[in-house]
């Protein structure tokens, strides 16, 4: 993700794979957040859809604010995994998944200001 050379397929990439971005963005997470923002998602599977809703969204000036949206829903699923690890039996399990979806907020808040610094 640091790499310059990273564009929205990457991105894409990165965020549906729950191993590498510890969270899950269904096909309705990607239809709800379009709807939101009135943004076109088109149809495929869920990787076309987020590579679309984040092309409109570019296109129409609205990616900071997806960005915001994904930035809310991963923290959301690191909120839960830290609850999660409250119980003894669940930490183990629940604690590297909390930590990729930290890393995960972490990256997309820094797009976020990015981009919003660059306008």
């Amino acid at each position: 993700m640091e790499d310059e050379g990273t564009g929205l397929k990457e991105i894409v990439d990165y965020l549906l794979r729950p191993a590498y971005g510890g969270i899950y963005l269904s096909r309705d997470d990607i239809g709800r957040l379009a709807r939101q923002r009135s943004l076109p998602r088109g149809f495929g599977d869920r990787r076309q859809m987020l590579l679309n809703l984040l092309r409109s969204a570019a296109n129409y000036g609205g990616l900071v604010a997806i960005l915001g949206e994904l930035h809310s829903m991963a923290s959301s699923w690191a909120a839960a995994y830290a609850e999660m690890a409250h119980e003894p039996i669940l930490a183990p399990f629940a604690n590297p998944w909390h930590s990729r979806a930290s890393k995960t907020t972490n990256i997309l808040d820094d797009m976020g200001r990015h981009l919003d610094s660059q306008s």
